[in-house]
Parts: C-alpha cells; structure tokens; sequence
C-alpha cells in the first residue's frame, strides 16, 4: 500500500527554512506568475509518500552545481568556501558576496503536469509531458498545506496527487526578491490521461545523475576564488560523464513526454472539453531563460591561498549511490478516519486530442543543465 504520509510532509515542514536550468522537464520560481495551474502527479515510492525532494545547489558564475550534500554526502564547494573565508581577504569576500555570481540555494523539486487555460475555459498540457517544478521552501510549505485540507485528503489514497480524482493547484507568486511570497491553493478536480502515469518519475535518481564529481567542482570553485586553471584531465572526466548523462537524459525525456512528435520540435499540447464556466486564465507559461548577467571575472589575488581541503572519503568520479531501481512501495501511514465531505462533482476529464503546437528542441537544452 502506498498513499501520501502527511506526517512526512509535516516534518519536512519544520524543516524548511528561510536560483534554473534551460529545458522544458523544469519549472522555474520566476516561471509563476498570479495563476499557475500544477497538477501534482503520484510520486516515486522512494519518497516515502512526500511529493518532494530537496536538492541543494551551488552556483558559480550562473551555472548550477549539484551539491553531494543532497545525498548526505559531505560537499567540497562547502568546505572550500569555509577556508577562503578564514583567509579573511577583501578580495576574495567580495567575490563571495556577489549573489549574482555565486550563491547557494535549496530547492523543492516535485513531478507534476503545468497546465494551460484558454480564453474558453479548456485546460492544455503545457508542452504534452510531466516536468518538474523547482519550488522554493515558501512556495512548498503551502503546497503541502493545501494537501491537508479536507477535499484533498477525501480524493483518495494520493490525496491531491491522485489521477482520477485529484486537484490542480493554482500556484501564486507577489512581490520581488526577498519580498517574494507564494502561495498554493486548491483549484479544480481534474481527472488525467493514464499515459502520464505510466513511469515514475524518479526525481532522486535525476539529481544523481546530474552531479559532477567532487574533484571537478573543486577546481571549479577555486578557479572562480583564485583564478586557477582547471587541470585538462577534470575537464576531459567532466566531458564523459556529460556524454553518459545525455543519454540518461533522452531516456528520461521519452518516460516523460509520452507522445513526442516526430519532430522533437514540434511540442503537442493536450486539450480539455470544457464541462463548467471557469474563470478565465492570464498565464501563459514558457520555457523561460535565465537573464543574462555579466560574470564578474576572477579577481588574481596575491594573498596565501589555503591547501585544498579535502573530503572524509576520497574523491570518485563514479557516482557511489545506488541506482534506485526498482523500489518497494513504502507502508502506508498509520490511517485516520476519512473525514466526511460533499460528495464532490465529477472531475473534469482531460480527453486526449491533440493539437499541434511550437517549442524549443529538448535536445538544445541537455548542455544547460
């Protein structure tokens, strides 16, 4: 038996405190708008019925570095950041504090399905496949606070997530910056075609997949602080190990994206009969880049530099965890009564006709990410 543990969910709550790649699988925090409409689908059963996982990520001069923190593992940007700031140098601390260039972040990656409504009502699977929304704590915390509700508790066992009943959340965002706020509510019951449940989408194995090595990330790291080169040999490493990931990439993309066109750039969008008056939509979503920012350059410092700082474990440049394979549902949270509710009017049901519509090639964006 499976099911959503809403004790997890709460849990990570407590947890969660206080930047996106270029590819259609994403949705990016700056990609919401005053309505998003997200449709959570069920999740991979080494979740342990959470509908997240947290990925920590560095980044360095616009480009996103999987932190090995993700898995437990201790993080070498980490350790490397710690000794240049014991040199306590001017230049270096600038080089620190320059959010645009470098910076940490914490995000909450969750399956699920955008979808699209017409000026008539009639919901569309952005880009026909299941993506993955990049939700910051904030935003995450009200996700799983409109999973507890009553309605969504009574769709079934997947709560929220479940595919006959369950319900799109209309995701929100105001304000910039810091002054950013978010917000999740309950939008509509919509039944989804099978075909996007047919795969798990197994979002610890993806992270796994896109990480670099620790000796790679290093040299990156310290050739942003202290300007030093990154010895031939890593690059070459790095470039094999992107040639693996492409591969695991197209494999992934074809589970997703169940009905890709025969031309990848021709992106298909699938259409809903529209049942009931619905308020009118003002988004429109898209595979959005990142603004372009000039990178600071490193600054060539004279100061000692420390000794490079090493791990517990050595380095690796095979990815140590294990594939995840096939996983063993987890066992049901411990139920309480099924509170009682209005038996609720059948969900809209998303047809399957399709409808021809423009995007970007997916295979442009795997050196994005």
């Amino acid at each position: 038996m499976g099911g959503l543990n809403y004790d997890a969910l709460r849990e990570a709550d407590k947890e969660l405190g206080s930047k996106g790649e270029k590819t259609p699988l994403f949705i990016q925090p700056k990609q919401i708008g005053e309505k998003t409409l997200f449709r959570p689908v069920i999740p991979a059963a080494n979740l342990d019925g959470k509908m997240h996982f947290e990925v920590i990520v560095w980044w360095i001069k616009k480009t996103p570095y999987i932190s090995w923190k993700t898995f437990g593992r201790e993080c070498i940007i980490e350790k490397e950041v710690e000794a240049a700031k014991a040199l306590e140098d001017a230049d270096v601390n600038e080089l620190l504090e320059d959010d645009k260039s470098f910076s940490m972040d914490k995000q909450e990656w969750v399956a699920g399905l955008l979808l699209k409504e017409s000026d008539d009502g009639r919901l569309s699977v952005v880009d026909k496949m299941v993506k993955i929304l990049q939700a910051k704590p904030t935003l995450l915390k009200r996700i799983n606070k409109a999973s507890y509700t009553k309605m969504a508790q009574a769709a079934g066992e997947w709560g929220l997530c479940e595919r006959e009943t369950g319900w799109v959340l209309a995701l929100s965002k105001i304000g910039t910056g810091r002054d950013t706020e978010y917000d999740a509510q309950l939008h509509e019951q919509v039944e989804m075609p099978a075909k996007y449940y047919k795969h798990e989408v197994d979002l610890r194995e993806i992270a796994k997949q896109s990480l670099k090595s620790q000796a790679y990330m290093q040299a990156v790291i310290r050739n942003y602080l202290y300007a030093e080169e990154i010895p031939d040999e890593l690059e070459a490493k790095e470039k094999a190990r992107q040639e693996k990931f492409k591969t695991f990439y197209k494999e992934l993309m074809a589970k997703v994206r169940p009905d890709a066109p025969k031309k990848e750039s021709e992106v298909a969008e699938t259409k809903v009969a529209k049942k009931a008056p619905v308020k009118k939509a003002s988004i429109e979503p898209e595979d959005i880049d990142f603004e372009e920012v000039e990178d600071t350059p490193a600054k060539p410092t004279a100061v000692k530099k420390p000794a490079k700082p090493t791990l517990d474990d050595e380095f690796e440049d095979d990815l140590p965890f294990e594939s995840a394979g096939a996983v063993k549902k987890p066992a049901a949270a411990t139920k309480k009564a099924t509170p009682k509710a209005a038996t609720p009017a059948k969900a809209r049901k998303i047809t399957d006709d399709v409808e021809e519509t423009t995007s970007d090639d997916f295979e442009d964006d795997i050196d994005d990410l």
